[in-house]
């Protein structure tokens, strides 16, 4: 069992004149498709990862950045765990709106793991939303689970406003449940929902404002769409 730290993420909210320079815009239909970028991720021994939200078990070397979602991320194995690594600097506050999700896809069959959970607008840090595990019934489970499912998160401010670093692993016993173990290769999906408001992404996409706008148009759009990208990780064997 990995040993893990939970660090509760701070919260960076908008003010009361932000929400009103949104929600005076008013609301049209839009749907959001989003963006799908198709790269493959370099594996690496995963061995000595702590997950703990830090960060500080992985090299420079291992990151991949997208711009799709505004993150970086990294993967790693070992025997036993899948490991997934993000660091988002740009619009981190939409972690807090609808949890990061990832993702492992084998034709129809989906693993799905979303940290943190938010409910009702709610951050549930200690908790982990999945689906797809024949094994687990609770499609909601504690950080602090039997199944040796871990999720941690930081939460930092730097210059440029809030930093999100999280750490994922999962037992690769789960994951052979729905993809057969002799595949070498697995898709995933990335993806952030944010707030998962369509009408509104429309119609900041559409507005007039400018940089001087009290949050940037960018940022905006971001928060209230649904982002998220495709890549796909080569399993290390360990030699024998």
């Amino acid at each position: 069992m990995l040993n893990h730290t939970f660090f509760y993420p701070n919260t960076h909210p908008m003010n009361f004149k932000t929400y009103s320079l949104i929600f005076g815009f008013g609301f049209l239909c839009y749907c959001s498709q989003a963006q799908i970028i198709k790269q493959a991720v370099s594996a690496k021994k995963g061995l000595g990862i702590k997950v703990d939200g830090k960060l500080d078990d992985w090299k420079a070397s291992d990151w991949k950045d997208d711009k799709v979602t505004r993150l970086s991320y990294a993967l790693a194995n070992d025997d036993k765990y899948l490991y997934l690594a993000i660091r988002k600097d740009k619009n981190a506050i939409k972690i807090n709106k609808g949890g990061l999700s990832f993702i492992l896809v084998d034709g129809k069959n989906e693993l799905n793991f979303t940290y943190p959970m938010v409910e009702s607008g709610k951050v549930e840090q200690d908790l982990i939303s999945l689906r797809g595990i024949p094994s687990i019934q609770d499609s909601v489970i504690s950080v602090y689970n039997e199944y040796g499912i871990n999720a941690a998160m930081v939460s930092e401010t730097e210059t440029d406003g809030p930093v999100y670093t999280m750490e994922f692993a999962i037992p690769f016993k789960n994951i052979q449940e729905v993809i057969p173990a002799q595949l070498k290769v697995l898709n995933f999906i990335i993806r952030l929902k944010g707030n998962n408001n369509s009408a509104m992404a429309r119609l900041l996409s559409s507005s007039t404002m400018d940089n001087q706008s009290l949050i940037r148009k960018e940022d905006l759009i971001d928060l209230f769409s649904v982002t998220e990208m495709k890549g796909i990780y080569q399993i290390v064997i360990k030699s024998k």
